[in-house]
């Protein structure tokens, strides 16, 4: 009987510590959304957009080959495919308006 109520106390825990991620993983999630509205705005009324798109070329060409060159793991699968997803956003955000 100790051993189940071991266990019984063991996934109550678990319970609470994979509560806790879900928590932490919705609010990093909200922040990613505010963190794109507010990106999107900047870059929409930014009065020098050509110096901006360049300068987003220019960092984006140093940092995402980083965040898409990941392991193997789901994980890094994931990272990578929000990442590349997140940059071709940027991307249509910047050339809008400039190619025309």
């Amino acid at each position: 009987m100790r051993e189940i109520d071991h266990l019984r106390g063991r996934i109550e825990a678990l319970e609470r510590q994979l509560n806790l991620a879900l928590q932490h993983l919705a609010v990093m999630h909200a922040r990613e959304e505010v963190n794109d509205c507010m990106l999107s705005s900047l870059i929409l009324t930014h009065p020098a957009r050509a110096a901006l798109r360049k300068e987003w070329k220019t960092e984006a060409a140093s940092v995402l080959p980083k965040l898409l060159a990941r392991g193997s793991t789901a994980w890094d699968f994931e990272l990578a495919a929000t990442a590349k997803s997140r940059a071709e956003y940027l991307d249509e955000l910047m050339d809008e308006d400039l190619d025309g």
